[in-house]
C-alpha cells in the first residue's frame, strides 16, 4: 500500500486545487490565484513536516462497530485520553467506492492544540468531476474536535443550510480520524513501519517517498460451522474475512468507584484468530 503524500504536495504546489466554500460548492483554483499560492504554501510544509499514516480500515458495515467507535472516543476525552502521538497527523484513508467499485481515498492534515484538535479534509476528485481540470479538492476550514467539552460532534465555520452531501461528508472525516486514534490504542490493532527508501529524492518530485506508518484493523475470519454442508469445488470454502468489530474502551470504577480506583479498560477487536481478546491493558484514572 502506497503513500500518496508526494503526489498530493506536487498538487498543492504546481497543479490547479479545487476548493469549496461554505455551502459545499466547489471552485477551481489555478496556480496563478494569489490566494490560493499563500494557502497551498503554508499547507504543502505542513504536510511535508508531519508524521504519516495510512489507516487500512476498511468500510463499517455494522452499527455495533460505528456505536463503539464514537462511544469510546468520548469516553478517552473525558479521562484526557484522546491525544494524538504526533502534534501534527497526515492520515491517508483507503476505502472501497460503492459506486464504482474502485479503492478511494481521503486525506487529513490533523494538528492538536491544548485544547482542541483541527483537521484538514482533503479528497482525490473522481473522474469526469468538474472537467477533471483538477486531482484533489480541500475543504478549507478547519473541523474541530473540542478536547475540553468531550461529545461526539465537531464545529467547523460552514454554513447550516450547506448541501446535506457536503455536510455528510465532513461528518464522516471527523469519524474516520476518531476511529484511527481510538484503533491506535486499541487492543489487537496491526501496525507497519515503512521506512524511507535509501537514494536522493528531489523535494519537488511527484513520486516522492516518506516514512511513514500502516495502520490496519485485523480481519476476522468465521469458523464454518461443521454441521453445515459441505461446499463443492465451485464454492468458497469458507466465509471471507471481514474487520474485526470493536468492544468499546470503558472506565470501570466509573460513578461506583473513587477518582483514584477508577482505571481505563482499552477496547479491543472481538472474535480474532485464537479465541480470547488481547491482555487488558489498564490506566490509572485522574
Amino acid at each position: 500500500m502506497k503513500l500518496h503524500c508526494g503526489s498530493l504536495l506536487y498538487a498543492l504546489r504546481h497543479q490547479p486545487i479545487i476548493v469549496t466554500d461554505q455551502f459545499g460548492m466547489p471552485s477551481v483554483l489555478p496556480v496563478s490565484d494569489k490566494t490560493r499560492r499563500s494557502l497551498m504554501g503554508t499547507l504543502a510544509s505542513q504536510i511535508h513536516n508531519s508524521a504519516k499514516y495510512i489507516f487500512d480500515s476498511g468500510s463499517d458495515q455494522d452499527l455495533e462497530t460505528v456505536q463503539a467507535v464514537r462511544d469510546t472516543a468520548v469516553n478517552m476525552m473525558e479521562f484526557n485520553l484522546f491525544h494524538m502521538p504526533h502534534p501534527v497527523m497526515w492520515i491517508e484513508d483507503p476505502f472501497d467506492d460503492d459506486d464504482s467499485g474502485e479503492t478511494a481515498r481521503n486525506y487529513y492534515l490533523a494538528r492538536e492544540h491544548k485544547d482542541r484538535i483541527d483537521i484538514l479534509f482533503f479528497q482525490e476528485v473522481k473522474a469526469g468531476m468538474l472537467g477533471s481540470v483538477a486531482r484533489f479538492i480541500l475543504y478549507p476550514f478547519p473541523l474541530s474536535i473540542d478536547l475540553t467539552e468531550p461529545c461526539d460532534e465537531f464545529r467547523a465555520d460552514i454554513n447550516p443550510n450547506a448541501m446535506p452531501a457536503f455536510l455528510r461528508g465532513l461528518s464522516e472525516a471527523v469519524y474516520s480520524f476518531k476511529k484511527l486514534i481510538v484503533t491506535l490504542y486499541t487492543r489487537g490493532t496491526l501496525t507497519e513501519t515503512v521506512a524511507l527508501p535509501t537514494g536522493r529524492q528531489s523535494s519537488g518530485t511527484r513520486n516522492r517517498s516518506y516514512p511513514h506508518q500502516i495502520v490496519r484493523i485485523p480481519l476476522h475470519e468465521p469458523a464454518r460451522d461443521p454441521s453445515a454442508p459441505r461446499r463443492d469445488s465451485t464454492q468458497s470454502a469458507s466465509p471471507r474475512p471481514r474487520r474485526a468489530k470493536l468492544v468499546r474502551g470503558y472506565v470501570w470504577g466509573f460513578k461506583t468507584r473513587p477518582l483514584e480506583e477508577q482505571r481505563w479498560i482499552s477496547a479491543y477487536w472481538r472474535n480474532l484468530e485464537g479465541g480470547a481478546p488481547p491482555q487488558e491493558t489498564h490506566y490509572q484514572v485522574g
